[in-house]
């Protein structure tokens, strides 16, 4: 099924330079805060609470655009930190929303009636693009190939691993796991210790997607983790 862009959301991407950052524990030590800043646009995936002062200078401190899959917990911790969200300039639901559907529009639509832009991606859409992987993407990686649908003079993915190459163990780090568990918006410090199969998110099947998208998008920059893991 053909993705349904957002025309507002394309107007603020249209050539821009823009880095997408995720939580990786990877993060931790690069120094790469400023870089980071000083892209565009600075979207960051589940980030529902302000970034912790400490991790600033290696993840960088602005954010432009949110993007989450708005799940119950995820829905609360945003209202637990409406300053944060009402900074945005867009927030984007990047999941399907299953039993909570309403609850993700009424969210949105809260933070639409403030002036913030917000996007929902189309279920049928995503339904689509998880058979075309084979499974259930994370968020993320729906926000990856969403972003791809724009006109975006470079998207800098820094900050993901696939749940460290789909091995697990540690995959944030330590101040945003710390923060998410006190927040609620993750309820455990405790990760799949194997493959990730059985949560949904088949995170082999979503590594070989994206060897595809990085043949066919020359517009994509990777961080160290990436490079060195898709050679």
């Amino acid at each position: 099924m053909k993705y349904i862009k957002d025309e507002k959301l394309a107007e603020l991407l249209d050539g821009k330079r823009v880095a997408f950052v995720a939580p990786g524990a990877h993060l931790v030590g690069t120094g790469q805060g400023k870089k980071i800043d000083d892209y565009d646009i600075v979207i960051r995936a589940g980030q529902v609470f302000p970034i912790d002062g400490r991790l600033k200078r290696d993840v960088g401190e602005r954010t432009d655009i949110l993007l989450h899959s708005f799940n119950i917990i995820g829905i609360s911790t945003a209202n637990n930190n409406r300053e944060f969200i009402e900074s945005m300039k867009y927030i984007i639901c990047a999941m399907v929303g299953g039993g909570f559907v309403m609850l993700q529009n009424e969210f949105l639509g809260r933070y639409r009636r403030l002036g913030i832009g917000t996007h929902k991606v189309d279920e049928e859409y995503m339904k689509s693009f998880f058979e075309e992987i084979g499974s259930r993407a994370n968020s993320g990686y729906v926000g990856i190939n969403v972003l791809l649908k724009y006109n975006i003079k470079e998207l800098f993915l820094t900050g993901f691993s696939f749940y460290n190459m789909g091995e697990y163990g540690t995959t944030y780090n330590s101040q945003y796991l710390a923060n998410a568990i006190k927040e609620g918006s993750i309820t455990s410090n405790r990760m799949h210790p194997i493959t990730g199969v059985d949560d949904g998110h088949d995170q082999k099947k979503q590594i070989t997607h994206f060897k595809y998208l990085l043949k066919n998008n020359k517009n994509i920059k990777l961080d160290y983790y990436l490079k060195r893991n898709f050679k």
